[in-house]
């Protein structure tokens, strides 16, 4: 192969690398730059979403506010019946499978969220927090018979477990 062609063929590739790289480059900042607006794109997304959930807690808080200020719905009720969440809920008309995240105390918090508060009440504070968690006045007689009940099945508990498992199991 005679020398010029060596250096012109030496030419070619060198351009074909240089328009290589700078392929390679505009390809790179291509992606950088989508992904950049992806992002965007995303943290727009979620903060509208955001949004649109306050809204809707806001909405549902103000609503429950104005039912609860209606008073007592259940009018002229003959019926000293107890019943659980999911019988109330199923009277109402309601077909939910978790009906203590949609019952709501006074001060508006959840059945559910109550429970929870309390599976993180250290046994100590138990009964004191019982009294004042749900916002309204407690029927203090159903309340010591209560007391009284849960104190007899923890000691017996202890009799049969030991100390150290029954606090375990309660």
């Amino acid at each position: 192969m005679p020398l010029a062609e060596i250096k012109e063929f030496n030419l070619v590739l060198a351009r074909h690398r240089e328009d290589l790289a700078q392929s390679e480059a505009r390809r790179r900042e291509d992606l950088a730059q989508s992904e950049a607006r992806h992002r965007e794109e995303l943290a727009q997304s979620e903060a509208r979403h955001k949004e649109q959930l306050d809204e809707l807690r806001n909405s549902m808080r103000e609503m429950f506010n104005k039912f609860n200020s209606l008073g007592p719905v259940i009018r002229d009720l003959n019926s000293s019946q107890v019943i659980n969440a999911y019988e109330f809920e199923r009277h109402a008309g309601c077909k939910t499978k978790h009906p203590n995240n949609h019952i709501y105390f006074e001060n508006g918090k959840t059945i559910y969220g109550i429970v929870q508060e309390l599976r993180s009440t250290p046994q100590n504070m138990l009964f004191e927090v019982i009294q004042t968690i749900t916002g309204s006045p407690i029927n203090q007689k159903t309340f010591r018979l209560w007391k009284e009940s849960f104190l007899a099945a923890t000691r017996e508990l202890q009799r049969i477990y030991g100390k150290d498992e029954a606090k375990q199991l309660s």
